[in-house]
């Protein structure tokens, strides 16, 4: 596991080629999710040059872990809007509880949306997958990691339909 990955000190800043490096991109590639609103780096030096924190180093972590499964950067944010009506920034924090449960959670739990797997979110960093019909086909609990083989089995069989 690299810099990247393990990258998640609050009080860590990164500047713009480190990060860069670390995470495998270009520092042009950062400046263009800069620009299309996907990761704005949480500070800026006087002198007006980037800093990210580890915040920010999560974010990019998951926008590149969309990227492999095939997601074009400029369709995520639209793509959510059109099909689910998602109107949140992307990657800002949400309820996923009531009383003020995102729209978004309604859809992944309800027994009426989601009769599979319904009910609410148990813990942190619990993951759900969905076929390219808005269908969910996948829910994966707090301690399944990301690139395990179970969700990536699913996610392989689900983009070969």
């Amino acid at each position: 596991m690299g810099a990247f990955e393990t990258a998640s000190a609050p009080d860590q800043a990164w500047k713009v080629g480190a990060l860069a490096k670390a995470a495998g991109l270009t520092v042009r590639a950062l400046h263009y999710y800069d620009h299309i609103g996907l990761l704005t780096p949480s500070r800026r030096t006087p002198a007006g040059h980037r800093l990210y924190d580890g915040g920010d180093v999560a974010r990019l972590y998951r926008i590149s872990l969309l990227r492999r499964l095939g997601f074009p950067l400029e369709q995520i944010a639209e793509f959510c809007q059109a099909n689910y009506g998602v109107t949140f920034p992307m990657f800002s924090k949400i309820d996923v509880l009531p009383p003020n449960k995102a729209p978004l959670y309604h859809f992944l739990t309800e027994a009426s949306t989601d009769p599979q797997f319904p009910g609410e979110v148990k813990w942190n960093f619990e993951k759900f997958l969905i076929s390219r019909n808005g269908q969910i086909v996948g829910r994966y609990l707090s301690p399944v990691k990301p690139m395990s083989d179970e969700i990536v089995k699913s996610v392989e069989a689900e983009l070969a339909k």
